[in-house]
């Protein structure tokens, strides 16, 4: 283990604890401390057998260091960029290096989107103004397509295991799509690098996949088969913890734990707010009653003057 910079203590990758310590192999990699940070070497050799996933293979290393390997989007993924791009951070939360942009085979069908990432039918389309009556075959077509949809995400849940990346998941719907015959319809929408949405942590929805090794949230996988498409979205972490008995990951119990500080120290217009959100109903009659009484009020006032 090598002794990390004393102004720097991320967490330890296994329990959290601030970590002075850092992996030696994500040293000599140069990968980010993120992931490679621990407290004790006690804990680096419970942490080894999934934390050494993170560690790229001999194939993966190579293809790092050419112009196609890992690098960070840049542009809102227009261009890749060797370094972490400068930006006026608000948080914590980072971007991370990911693999070049997945192959789809010619005899597939491709949206209009797969070549230079921008749809042009949509925009102009007519069902971004009126509603679509689906007919008998076009509903039983799209029940068709989200079942295989689902069929997707389910073999990707399964590979869901402590020291598993977002990238592999990636890699498990991209490659059970194109076995179906469907186009993964994320891949390069609006330059999105990638097949499937996986949401972790903090991240509210459309997150990228990449190699970093985090708490999986959301699943999201959508595929495009002979003109229509399928969405299936599953809380994938909540789901396989409350089934498997697997404990919630360590960025979780974090978050929560600042939630309930904030619910205790919460400023008094959250609170104002919520006194009012939750008795809306009461005090929209209350007003209406008063509203009532200063117009009745009002009514005898000016009948009284006429007298």
């Amino acid at each position: 283990m090598e002794k990390g910079a004393p102004e720097a203590s991320p967490p330890c990758a296994r329990c959290g604890k601030p970590a002075q310590l850092q992996c030696p192999k994500c040293a000599e990699l140069k990968l980010p401390r993120e992931n490679a940070a621990f407290c004790t070497l006690d804990c680096f050799r419970v942490a080894w057998s999934s934390h050494k996933s993170v560690h790229p293979k001999p194939g993966a290393l190579a293809s790092q260091q050419s112009p196609e390997g890992w690098k960070y989007y840049v542009r809102k993924g227009r261009g890749r960029a060797l370094e972490l791009p400068r930006f006026d951070w608000t948080g914590p939360l980072r971007p991370y290096p990911i693999s070049k942009m997945r192959v789809v085979p010619d005899e597939i069908e491709k949206p209009d989107w797969a070549l230079d990432g921008i749809p042009k039918i949509e925009p102009d389309s007519d069902l971004q103004k009126r509603v679509e009556i689906k007919t008998p075959e076009l509903i039983e077509r799209m029940r068709e397509i989200c079942r295989i949809a689902r069929e997707v995400l389910d073999p990707a849940a399964r590979v869901i295991k402590p020291g598993i990346t977002t990238d592999e998941i990636d890699r498990v719907v991209h490659e059970e799509t194109i076995a179906r015959g469907g186009y993964p319809s994320p891949l390069n929408y609006h330059f999105f690098p990638r097949s499937c949405c996986t949401s972790v942590n903090e991240v509210i929805c459309h997150g990228i996949p990449d190699a970093r090794v985090d708490d999986v949230q959301e699943l999201r996988a959508s595929g495009l088969l002979q003109g229509g498409g399928g969405l299936t979205d599953e809380q994938a972490f909540r789901f396989l913890t409350s089934f498997q008995g697997l404990p919630f990951g360590k960025c979780y119990n974090r978050v929560m734990e600042q939630i309930e500080i904030y619910k205790e120290n919460k400023p008094m217009g959250t609170k104002l707010y919520a006194f009012l959100y939750n008795n809306k109903k009461t005090i929209a009659a209350v007003f209406g009653v008063f509203v009532a009484l200063f117009g009745i009020i009002g009514t005898l006032v000016s009948v009284k003057k006429a007298i």
